[in-house]
């Protein structure tokens, strides 16, 4: 995570040790220099364990994780592009001139959808064949956290949205 977090922990875990510290100092039946040193210990404790929990933690489980077989998605038409980062120009203004209309994935709204076609994704197979690195990628692009895009299930939304499209044409 960014060095901003980091310093918002390491404030949490000094304001905590002053926390422990006044509290021992003013009802405790220690000595003050004894309340220093317990407050010292629990606030560099407690702002390692945040940077370690918030920080530098691993990334939670989505549903593929948990049911691979089931999320497998259908065969596409044709093959899914992968997401790729552009600085150019922004293509056309609405999404579905060029391909799917991204927006029926809950979680996308106008703003998403633009940096989607910015970036070139047009099309359900798109998101439905992003993994982890592709995820983290395109969170970064557009300015949210990958932790939303796995939240919201933009990958199952776009996998069911795209068999959908599929079992119409068919």
């Amino acid at each position: 995570m960014n060095r901003a977090a980091r310093s918002t922990c390491r404030t949490i875990g000094a304001l905590g040790g002053a926390l422990v510290a006044l509290s021992l100092g003013l009802f405790g039946s220690v000595g003050w220099l004894a309340a220093l040193l317990l407050g010292v210990i629990f606030g560099v404790m407690l702002a390692a364990m945040l940077i370690w929990l918030i920080c530098e933690g691993e990334t939670g489980m989505d549903g593929e994780a948990f049911a691979p077989a089931l999320a497998a998605p259908a065969q596409p038409s044709a093959p899914a592009a992968p997401v790729l980062v552009r600085h150019s120009a922004p293509q056309p203004e609405r999404a579905d001139e060029a391909g799917d209309d991204l927006m029926r994935i809950k979680g996308i709204g106008p703003k998403a959808r633009d940096g989607l076609v910015a970036m070139g994704v047009t099309r359900f197979e798109q998101i439905a064949a992003w993994d982890m690195a592709q995820i983290r990628s395109a969170a970064s692009v557009l300015g949210i956290g990958a932790g939303r895009i796995r939240r919201e299930d933009w990958v199952g939304q776009a996998r069911t949205l795209a068999a959908q499209q599929a079992e119409g044409t068919q």
